[in-house]
């Protein structure tokens, strides 16, 4: 028997928000977030937020966001991959393998 585990947290990320208020082209501008704790929805796919999108909030002054770097980490992965291996006699005692294998 053979098993593989896979398992990786996202990719860390920021909420980020258009830099015409900063008036420098060239930088990022991160989010206000507004609410302290950002609720992790699960959602997966187009119009469903992995994030509560309302716990943030676009700048409107000339100022950078008060959002913390990479404080949010995309959906994870997790996979795992078990096989079971077996031995046969077969025509003039040449071994012939069989190999069934799962994933979940």
């Amino acid at each position: 028997m053979n098993w593989i585990m896979s398992q990786m947290s996202g990719t860390p990320f920021t909420a980020g928000t258009s830099g015409t208020s900063v008036n420098a082209p060239a930088n990022t501008q991160f989010a206000d977030q507004i609410l302290r704790c950002v609720a992790v929805l699960g959602g997966r796919g187009v119009g469903q937020p992995h994030f509560y999108p309302l716990a943030f909030a676009a700048v409107a002054d000339v100022r950078f966001g008060t959002e913390a770097r990479n404080i949010l980490r995309g959906p994870g992965v997790f996979n795992l991959d078990g096989s079971v291996f077996r031995d046969f006699k077969g025509w003039r005692s040449w071994p012939c393998g069989s190999a069934p294998s799962a994933s979940a």
